[in-house]
């Protein structure tokens, strides 16, 4: 096709120039044939300026120039041995004229390149490799000769792959100088012809495989969220050598886990906060799963330095003057009658409500304590009574 157009240019510009100026070249068909100013065919001088068609044996020219840049060619072909054989398809202007698009006898189409090094190139660093792999790149080529991948200039390199299964991944290789053979790269992110998503591995076994560090972060609250329609288990797994030695996650009655499966503690280490533990409700179970109606239930033993209970009311009610103090012999009918002290649970209670209160208990006693307090009182001032009467009676004898 442009063969024939180049054919019907060259007749009707021939033509047009016949009807206004004569034909001043030689007639001879077998001879150089040019025109000074006009049409060249089959020269290997200079050919002709300006407003010229140049065929000759040092490449293929059409000039259709603009208007005082004589020297510019629109349409040229030619061989260099970098390129082998070519065509350029130029814009003449002020600055040199430069190929806008060069197509090579090896197939290979360059726009705004002056080497075409591959199938489809764009400048001088941005590629479409059409081999058994296909993809785009920048700043590396495919080299057909040496059977390498090199870089086109100083610099990185980054290359989206295409794979003949389905997949794709996005590849990256170190800084390096121009023309220099990449030895090596990286799999930024990877996705197989199974939908899975590899970050730092070209073979991703799951979803999203990553191998290495990731930083999540948003502006939003909503930084991670794990969301499936039943009620399937959704947890995270923590693995060293494929042993799973701890997880974390929602099961499928709705209770969420903190599971340590190896040797090793589970460390809640705040700097410079606090643990919180249901501020705003809820139970906390330890060694059990039924808290009852208590905040903190512990099944087996605790051992602490120091436990403070608080309390809005203390027994120093018993040393006010309103205070009623049961008599002595009150106390031991009712103890006759109840088998308990007054104001005390009996042991059937105690067993019956699964326990007593640590502060409301601790009040009881001390309040018996004080009573106790003010019976030995009591007593004391009965004691040194009988001891003056009796010693009144020893001096009376």
């Amino acid at each position: 096709m442009l063969k024939k157009t180049l054919k019907i240019t060259v007749g009707l510009f021939i033509i047009g120039n016949s009807a206004f100026a004569q034909w001043g070249g030689s007639t001879t068909i077998n001879s150089p044939i040019w025109r000074t100013g006009g049409i060249g065919i089959g020269t290997d001088a200079t050919y002709p300026h300006p407003g010229h068609i140049s065929f000759g044996a040092q490449g293929t020219h059409l000039s259709i120039p603009r208007s005082g840049f004589v020297n510019q060619v629109l349409l040229e072909t030619n061989w260099s041995g970098v390129n082998g054989d070519y065509t350029d398809l130029r814009v003449p202007g002020a600055v040199p004229n430069n190929a806008v698009l060069r197509l090579q006898a090896n197939g290979h189409l360059g726009v705004g390149a002056a080497e075409v090094r591959e199938k489809f190139q764009l400048g001088s660093k941005f590629f479409f490799h059409d081999g058994g792999t296909k993809k785009i790149t920048v700043n590396s080529y495919y080299d057909a000769n040496l059977g390498v991948v090199k870089r086109a200039e100083d610099g990185p390199i980054s290359e989206f792959v295409f794979h003949p299964n389905g997949g794709f991944e996005f590849v990256t290789g170190p800084t390096g100088a121009a023309n220099s053979i990449v030895n090596s790269s990286t799999y930024g992110m990877v996705i197989t012809n199974n939908g899975n998503v590899g970050i730092g591995t070209n073979s991703p076994s799951h979803t999203l495989d990553v191998r290495g560090s990731a930083l999540i972060q948003t502006d939003v609250d909503n930084v991670l969220t794990f969301n499936n329609g039943d009620n399937s288990w959704q947890y995270m797994e923590y693995k060293r050598s494929n042993v799973r030695q701890a997880w974390m996650g929602l099961d499928n009655a709705n209770d969420f886990y903190l599971s340590k499966e190896t040797q090793g503690n589970i460390v809640l280490n705040p700097l410079n906060g606090n643990i919180l533990l249901s501020p705003s409700g809820g139970s906390v179970c330890i060694g059990t799963t039924n808290p009852g109606s208590f905040k903190l239930a512990v099944e087996g033993k605790i051992a602490a330095r120091g436990v403070k209970v608080t309390t809005a009311v203390f027994a120093d009610y018993v040393f006010d003057s309103t205070y009623h103090l049961r008599p002595l012999a009150h106390v031991e009918q009712y103890i006759n009658q109840n088998k308990h002290l007054p104001g005390m649970p009996s042991a059937k209670e105690v067993e019956k409500e699964g326990g007593f209160e640590l502060g409301e208990m601790n009040v009881k006693l001390l309040e018996k304590i004080e009573e106790l307090t003010l019976y030995v009182i009591e007593l004391k001032k009965e004691n040194e009574q009988m001891k003056k009467e009796i010693k009144e009676i020893i001096k009376k004898k």
